[in-house]
């Protein structure tokens, strides 16, 4: 079942962990990455690949030195560093979990230098319900001619959100077609869109028992 592909990898302990390990961590992880036979693909905007963790963690270093000469803003770039850091490890356990259920291949959980959580005995059936359509889905125009920039509710345990566009008949299923997938819920931006078309939009996510409903549709003119 899809729900056994999320929640495996300990995030939690990130949380205080001393920076020496995490260095080593992140160096791990950016070896691990690098090699790993199921990551070697070209990973989607925004998810840091084996060789950014390995910057990472020359990176972190490097900060924790110049921190050592007690320069009050260095200290501080250290601490808000060091939560980059694991907002970055975060953001690749998340992406994991979504190739290894879309693929149904618990490889993709396996080798990448991250502990696993302690497995507890678990009712035949999920904890979770099945996931809801997104609410509070929203469109406006982007800073720049073409573009939109849309928000939608964070939908609870949702794994990521995908996006599909329509520029014929909203009712027909063929004349949707896919747009991007998301990880975020704010400020999604398209890019690239003709002014003046009439586009509709909706949205849906990804949870523990499969994707769930669309959205509600919105229309709306590019300028």
């Amino acid at each position: 079942m899809q729900d056994t592909y999320f929640g495996q990898v300990d995030v939690t302990s990130l949380k205080g962990m001393p920076v020496n390990d995490l260095i080593v961590l992140l160096a791990t992880m950016g070896s691990h990455i690098s090699q790993h036979e199921r990551y070697q693909d070209p990973f989607m905007d925004g998810v840091p690949n084996g060789p950014r963790f390995t910057e990472l963690s020359q990176l972190l270093q490097q900060a924790q030195v110049e921190a050592a000469t007690k320069d009050t803003a260095k200290r501080a770039y250290l601490e808000q560093f060091i939560q980059e850091c694991i907002v970055n490890i975060r953001i690749f356990v998340n992406f994991a979990e979504i190739r290894a259920a879309r693929h149904k291949d618990q490889r993709y959980l396996e080798g990448l230098g991250l502990k696993k959580k302690e497995q507890k005995k678990r009712n035949a059936r999920s904890s979770f319900g099945p996931t809801g359509a997104p609410e509070r889905f929203s469109v406006k125009h982007g800073p720049v001619s073409g573009s939109l920039l849309f928000m939608v509710a964070r939908v609870v345990a949702a794994a990521h959100y995908d996006l599909e566009m329509c520029m014929g008949d909203p009712n027909n299923d063929a004349d949707w077609h896919a747009t991007g997938t998301f990880v975020t819920t704010r400020n999604i931006r398209l890019d690239g869109l003709e002014p003046g078309k009439v586009y509709y939009f909706r949205i849906r996510c990804l949870g523990p028992g499969g994707f769930g409903p669309w959205s509600n549709i919105i229309k709306i003119m590019v300028i």
